[in-house]
């Protein structure tokens, strides 16, 4: 495994912007936004990410702690992060994780396998922070 020096928290917050099958971006630094939302009257998604040349450690049952750790990588930040940051700690879903790359070396035949394996792994949410992609 590979670290790729992500580190994202996925939660659901209030449409605080009003969006509409539509979704905005900011990047500040090394840290950045995406909060989305399906239609006008549906819930936010948000995620919010910053890079870290290392994993950090982390208890992953302790999500107080995460959102520390989040927090404090946001703060000073602009846009609408402060406001993402007060809709974190209300968050029934809020989930945080780091991404990895599997790496195989070439000639190991193991790619079929892997993307066999690929289409049986679990999804805890649609997707986030269970990926894996095989390719060589």
């Amino acid at each position: 495994m590979r670290f790729t020096g992500q580190n994202i928290a996925a939660f659901s917050a209030q449409n605080f912007l009003g969006l509409d099958h539509w979704q905005v971006m900011h990047m500040e630094d090394d840290r950045g936004g995406l909060v989305l939302a399906t239609h006008k009257d549906a819930k936010a998604r948000v995620y919010l990410g910053f890079f870290s040349k290392e994993p950090i450690e982390y208890d992953f049952r302790d999500t107080d702690a995460q959102e520390r750790l989040i927090a404090e990588h946001f703060e000073g930040a602009e846009w609408v992060f402060p406001l993402s940051l007060a809709e974190m700690g209300a968050s029934p879903d809020f989930y945080f994780y780091q991404t990895n790359q599997v790496y195989i070396p070439r000639g190991h035949g193991w790619r079929c396998r892997l993307q066999r394996l690929t289409g049986v792994l679990g999804r805890h949410d649609g997707g986030n922070g269970r990926r894996i992609r095989a390719g060589g």
